[in-house]
């Protein structure tokens, strides 16, 4: 079984010139006792107290007094060791106090206080709360951050969050409102996310981390004219024909699927082209449509456009 560790007594330092007093004050207090001091100002107060609140209340006290610069907590592992009978010496001997010219502030000693309250009820553990009330509190604070979480998620992969940069409107989204993607004779558009983000979840957390560097563009400019846009056209354009060669051309088949497609409807060129490259697995889809929503930049040296 581990040894108890607790505070059995304090090291104060306090006005000189007030010693006397101060020993006073201290040892009319319930639970405590001052058996060493100095004339410097250094006092060993042992405590008794039978509870941590009554501890802190008593350290509290101490701390309070007028002319009392420091107090120092003295920590033991046992009661015995704490009132061996070579103890006071040991405690007069070993302790190192740092003199302290003056009164230290007001507010400085309050703002120690504070924090030692708060470190003492957090790390105290509840005794009035039972487990399912914190289980219960556990759980509800769980579907707050997931809400919060999801809700943020969700509202970074609309049309409107992507085009609320200019570079996104004034370049690529411009070029996507001409081509039938966006309109068509069925109504149905596809906007930002569905075709630069996956629907599954774990694939759009990856492609979202993936996706925050983009925000090093926007803070240093990197497309914020023009003619930086179509500087930099070909290499961005690239990166995302990588990423989605890498997945099969994930975004793609959210609506598009080999199974779904009638090639009877299709022109003889598009047809033998499925059932040659995209049926047997040779090829996926953005090898073939590069540029089917926004206008291809110079493909010099692009394999298949030569």
């Amino acid at each position: 079984m581990e040894e108890e560790i607790f505070v059995s007594s304090l090291v104060a330092q306090v006005n000189a010139e007030k010693l006397s007093e101060i020993r006073t004050a201290i040892e009319a207090m319930p639970y405590a006792e001052v058996p060493l001091f100095e004339e410097s100002g250094k006092l060993v107060i042992l405590l008794d107290a039978p509870s941590l609140r009554d501890l802190v209340a008593i350290t509290d006290q101490i701390q309070d007094l007028p002319d009392v610069y420091s107090v120092f907590p003295v920590y033991q592992h046992d009661e015995k060791s704490a009132h061996s009978d070579n103890s006071e010496e040991k405690l007069e001997t070993n302790i190192q106090i740092p003199v302290v010219e003056g009164r230290i502030p007001g507010l400085i000693k309050k703002g120690w206080k504070l924090i030692r309250d708060v470190w003492i009820s957090a790390s105290r553990p509840a005794k009035h709360l039972s487990i399912g009330f914190l289980a219960l509190g556990g759980f509800i604070a769980g579907v707050l951050f997931w809400g919060g979480f999801n809700t943020a998620l969700e509202l970074t992969n609309t049309e409107t969050f992507c085009v609320s940069c200019h570079e996104m409107e004034n370049n690529v989204f411009a070029e996507l409102k001409t081509t039938i993607h966006y309109t068509n004779r069925s109504g149905v558009r596809a906007t930002c996310p569905d075709c630069h983000v996956p629907h599954n979840w774990t694939d759009k957390i990856a492609r979202k981390m993936q996706a925050s560097k983009e925000v090093w563009g926007k803070l240093f400019g990197t497309i914020n004219t023009r003619e930086k846009f179509l500087d930099n056209r070909r290499r961005l354009a690239g990166h995302e024909w990588e990423r989605l060669k890498a997945n099969n051309s994930l975004e793609c088949r959210n609506c598009h699927s080999p199974e779904g497609m009638d090639i009877t409807a299709q022109s003889k060129r598009a047809a033998e082209a499925h059932q040659t490259f995209l049926f047997t697995g040779e090829k996926t889809c953005i090898d073939c449509h590069k540029g089917i929503a926004h206008e291809l930049p110079d493909m010099t040296g692009v394999k298949g456009w030569e």
